[in-house]
């Protein structure tokens, strides 16, 4: 089993350049545990992450990188 936090939930789920990574570590080991604050935490990101989209329409980045702290 590995604990992960809201960032690696995003890594997953949001474009990003860790989201090869993470998709490998889902791979090796898919028991995954979370505490329960992710969920509200993984509001926060996609919120972020859907105002940056609004904000920068046209750019190639990937806003995942900003809303889960700027790591991208």
């Amino acid at each position: 089993m590995i604990v992960v936090d809201t960032n690696t939930i995003a890594y997953l789920y949001l474009p990003s350049r860790y989201t090869a990574d993470v998709t490998r570590v889902l791979e090796k080991d898919a028991s995954w545990a979370a505490p329960l604050l992710w969920r509200s935490e993984f509001r926060n990101v996609l919120s972020v992450y859907r105002a940056l989209l609004r904000q920068f329409p046209e750019t190639t980045a990937t806003p995942a990188a900003f809303a889960v702290g700027g790591m991208g």
